[in-house]
């Protein structure tokens, strides 16, 4: 999110700090987040990935919390010296979730679409965050290119609870396919999975993009779509939910990448 705001407010950049710290402190922060899931999440992943480093006992949770959270408290700390009081509020907010999302008692990975709409606000939050950086203030394009970046990841981090399904039902945590079964859980997702990818194409009005931008599009959405055919065959091959989740981690670089070369050339 953070390299594709930046060409989206100004290209090239009056300095050249302005086009990568916030992508970095987005990605250390990012990082952080999934660093804190997985130490709040040892016990579902000793069921769903228990080869990983944490749930294996290569790691100990204790030093991977402490580690993320003082990332994310100097990911703040430099947004206070270096960012604008935009920039500051939205950082504030980004490291709340981050908590909230994973660590005890709000845990709001555990409740039904509450993880949707937590990882959604932090994607769009976080392309606030890059373009504020550039800009200090928020036009109403940004706004509403950080709106529609809220609709398509929401959809598009549906896909990640069907390799945890196990796990998340052995430990109470009621997600999609936990609530719905897992054929009922695809019917469900697979369509608002697809169907919230086009809502990055107002992008290219809004922000007046070159014509590369739907060769990217193109690209990621036949990519979703066979995964997703993929996946309707048969949901409980884990090799297809991975594949799907895989793709759709990939896809996403690819696609806001894609916006960022096209608001360039």
């Amino acid at each position: 999110m953070g390299i594709a705001a930046a060409p989206l407010v100004s290209w090239p950049p009056v300095h050249l700090w302005q086009a990568f710290l916030p992508a970095a402190l987005i990605f250390a922060g990012s990082a952080s987040a999934y660093m804190l899931n997985d130490a709040f999440d040892v016990e579902v992943d000793k069921v769903s990935n228990p080869s990983r480093p944490l749930p294996s006992g290569v790691l100990p949770a204790r030093q991977v919390v402490v580690i993320a959270s003082l990332v994310l408290f100097g990911s703040v700390l430099i947004t206070l010296l270096l960012g604008s009081f935009t920039s500051l509020l939205l950082a504030l907010v980004l490291c709340c979730l981050a908590f909230a999302y994973s660590v005890p008692p709000l845990r709001l990975r555990r409740f039904f679409v509450a993880p949707y709409l937590t990882i959604a606000a932090s994607a769009s939050l976080s392309f606030l965050l890059a373009a504020s950086y550039w800009s200090g203030d928020l036009d109403s394009a940004l706004v509403m290119g950080s709106i529609l970046i809220f609709g398509y990841s929401s959809g598009s981090c549906m896909v990640k609870e069907f390799k945890d399904m196990e796990g998340d039902s052995r430990m109470g945590v009621r997600s999609l396919p936990v609530v719905l079964g897992v054929h009922a859980a695809v019917r469900v997702t697979i369509p608002i999975y697809l169907a919230s990818c086009i809502l990055v194409v107002p992008f290219f009005w809004l922000f007046g993009l070159s014509p590369a931008f739907f060769l990217f599009f193109g690209t990621v959405f036949l990519a979703k779509c066979s995964t997703s055919y993929d996946l309707v065959k048969d949901p409980f091959d884990m090799r297809r939910r991975m594949r799907i989740l895989g793709v759709e981690v990939a896809s996403t670089i690819l696609l806001f990448l894609g916006i960022a070369a096209s608001a360039i050339v």
